[in-house]
């Protein structure tokens, strides 16, 4: 294989928005015929679907508008997004997609851009919370990720994916919060509902302690005002 990862099959990269990687997969199921010793005698492959993941850096200033799941993006429809915030790194999203030629009739869109805000979504070094109001310590990195989940593939009389859909859109964000002086304390911000209570604690001899709060929404298929 050449060096590098290619041409950007979900189409997201832009000016300013850097593709890093691309992973594509296939998913399918065996069917064997086996003798009576158990031994395998013939094999069918059937159910064959595809996804694409691909990974993007954004540069600092630049703002990436989220595409929502169930979008077109390319061959594919998004089925996930997730985007990265930390105060170490520039910012880094990820999108997957199923190949759109496995849908009988366009799927319903779930509409995440307004949940992955400008701001979370501006290229550049520094976290930012998600879904969360910090009331003690800071924040040293933040993740948003969306997906939805799929039905189980319909097949023909060979085997073969002819449709599938997509349903039950959710939004999680997972923030880790350190403080200097206390026990770093968060709550949910507006529609997000944290996850778990008050989050998992991380403390040793060698660290200032971090704890990690999650914090989700579910998200209803898009009707277009």
């Amino acid at each position: 294989m050449s060096y590098g990862p290619g041409s950007d099959l979900l189409g997201i990269a832009t000016t300013g928005v850097e593709l890093q990687s691309i992973s594509q997969s296939t998913t399918g199921s065996e069917a064997q015929a086996l003798n009576e010793d158990g031994d395998v005698e013939a094999s069918t492959i059937y159910g064959q679907w595809g996804t694409v993941s691909c990974t993007y850096k954004v540069r600092s200033g630049v703002a990436l508008t989220a595409p929502n799941l169930g979008s077109v993006a390319g061959d594919y429809y998004i089925t996930k997004l997730s985007a990265k915030r930390s105060n170490t790194d520039t910012l880094e999203v990820t999108a997957e997609g199923v190949l759109a030629t496995l849908f009988e009739v366009a799927p319903d869109m779930y509409a995440v851009h307004d949940i992955f805000t400008t701001a979370f979504l501006t290229g550049g070094k520094g976290a930012i919370a998600a879904g969360i109001t910090v009331s003690e310590g800071k924040v040293l990195s933040a993740s948003i990720d969306a997906s939805i989940s799929l039905t189980p593939p319909l097949l023909d009389a060979t085997g073969a994916v002819v449709d599938m859909d997509l349903y039950a859109g959710r939004v999680e964000a997972t923030n880790e919060v350190q403080s200097a002086s206390s026990v770093p304390a968060a709550t949910a911000a507006g529609s997000w509902t944290l996850d778990g209570g008050s989050g998992s604690t991380s403390d040793d001899n060698t660290s200032y302690g971090t704890k990690t709060f999650t914090a989700f929404q579910n998200v209803t298929k898009y009707v277009a005002p």
